[in-house]
């Protein structure tokens, strides 16, 4: 019985490592950008805690603590910086994954479509070789049959 063969299983090999490599790529990105997004809400956390802080010393019926809320506000100040910078490159690394997926995304459909291309072919052998067999089994019926053996 003969072995079905894909010609291009070589390329569909090919495919599936640059699937592999694509997959791996985004979500190596991926994960950077989720780290990015929690070093963003860890700045925007602390920005609210100063100013929080800051409200309570100036609601404060007790002496307000002019170095420290000249502190807080200095360092409020800088933190606003540092959130403005750090959603540069959370937008930055967003389009990094974006690129990544879309990448990623062609990957897949070559390899899909190699694969599909496979199970195509691998149907129309399996129909040759049924095709094949009963010719081969007619043949022998109609031999027996002519050499007066029961059928």
């Amino acid at each position: 019985m003969m072995k079905f063969h894909f010609s291009y299983e070589s390329l569909l090999r090919h495919r599936k490592l640059e699937e592999e490599v694509a997959r791996r790529d985004f979500n190596e990105t991926f994960r950077m950008l989720e780290i990015q997004k929690e070093e963003y809400k860890k700045l925007y956390t602390r920005l609210h805690e100063a100013e929080a802080e800051s409200f309570s010393y100036q609601g404060s019926s007790e002496g307000v603590q002019i170095a420290r809320l000249l502190e807080l506000n200095d360092f409020m100040a800088g933190q606003k910086i540092k959130i403005a910078r750090q959603r540069e490159i959370v937008i930055n690394h967003t389009q990094i994954v974006e690129g990544k997926q879309d990448i990623l995304i062609n990957a897949a459909k070559e390899t899909m479509i190699l694969e599909k291309l496979k199970e195509k072919q691998h149907a129309v052998f399996k129909k040759s070789v049924a095709k094949r067999e009963a010719k081969l089994t007619d043949e022998i019926v109609v031999t027996r049959f002519k050499a007066g053996g029961r059928v």
